[in-house]
């Protein structure tokens, strides 16, 4: 039975690829950091706002424009990069009505 526990548990030391030693370190830092910011509302919403900003960049939304525009190589780059824009500015502008009627229904 023994064996067979040890078949299945963790690794003794958890290897991460050195490449991603200050990345870790940076992500460790920030939470511990954040964690002190908490008591001041102004500066704790900056903070939750950089690490959303990170956080929708880091997505592979550049592979998806990225995609859009090897998909589209027969158009126009400027065709392409005003419908990205469009798309930008309507989402942006989306969200911005949504959280104003957000907003205005807690009040």
């Amino acid at each position: 039975m023994k064996k067979l526990f040890r078949s299945f548990s963790f690794p003794d030391v958890l290897w991460f690829p050195k490449s991603e030693h200050s990345f870790l370190a940076f992500i460790c830092i920030s939470f511990i950091a954040v964690m002190f910011i908490t008591p001041y509302p102004q500066y704790a919403m900056w903070a939750g706002f950089l690490f959303a900003a990170y956080a929708a960049i880091a997505n592979d939304s550049i592979q998806t424009i990225g995609t859009f525009i090897a998909s589209n190589q027969d158009k126009k780059w400027w065709v392409l990069w005003i419908f990205i824009g469009g798309i930008f500015f309507l989402q942006c502008f989306t969200v911005g009505s949504l959280l104003e009627v957000m907003l205005v229904m807690v009040d």
